[in-house]
């Protein structure tokens, strides 16, 4: 996918790389489940339990989808956005999270399905890439058509309205900043430049990450 190598195709070089590549990933996965569901533990029941299977489902799904480290990222960026808005709006009473049956599992479903890229300029082969998206994430997270569908049709307007009020802070932004309001980079069904996600939104989930990586394994 974008030519990017695979997250968990790595090539075995002197000195353990792969290995070391391996125990760098699982770490990477185990802590944004950990932090994820210890930050918005408000909108769902959170347990040891539940840390073990979204890892142990989250490492699988990308094993099985060859994903590489963007759409990785992307999917991660995607979750925090969801989670993010329905905390916000949670606190006006809407928690989107029920819509999901408060299933953190069913949440990084659609996230795997929406971080496809999916910008066809025909409308039917946008419907057939997106069809193709389901049956392919069907059968690698043997959920049922029906129900990796009704996960993404839940997340998906949420990203939308997300992504839109986004995309039209920016257009301001350049005209107060600029004077004249620069063409528009709208894509696909959110207008952004990447899907669902800024360019900008990778770039800090980047720098987070390798913040982290730096601190836990004390790399200078």
């Amino acid at each position: 996918m974008n030519g990017e190598r695979s997250l968990h195709k790595v090539i075995p070089v002197r000195g353990g790389a792969q290995k070391q590549s391996l125990v760098l990933n699982r770490f990477i996965v185990s802590h944004f489940i950990k932090g994820t569901l210890k930050k918005y533990a408000h909108l769902f029941e959170t347990s040891i339990e539940l840390e073990k299977r979204a890892i142990m489902f989250m490492e699988t799904l990308l094993r099985r989808a060859h994903s590489t480290r963007l759409q990785f990222k992307t999917v991660c960026c995607i979750v925090i956005k969801f989670l993010e808005y329905s905390s916000q709006e949670g606190a006006q009473g809407t928690n989107y999270m029920r819509f999901l049956h408060n299933n953190f599992l069913k949440l990084l479903v659609a996230a795997f399905v929406l971080s496809v890229p999916n910008k066809h300029d025909d409308f039917g082969e946008r419907l057939a890439k997106r069809d193709d998206c389901y049956a392919f994430y069907s059968r690698v997270t043997e959920l049922s058509l029906d129900e990796v569908a009704n996960c993404s049709s839940i997340v998906r307007p949420v990203l939308i309205q997300q992504s839109r009020h986004q995309h039209k802070l920016r257009r301001e932004q350049n005209v107060t900043e600029m004077g004249i309001l620069r063409g528009s980079t709208y894509q696909g069904d959110c207008g952004m430049e990447d899907g669902y996600i800024l360019r900008t939104e990778i770039e800090q989930f980047d720098r987070l990450g390798y913040k982290m990586v730096q601190e836990y394994f004390n790399i200078i």
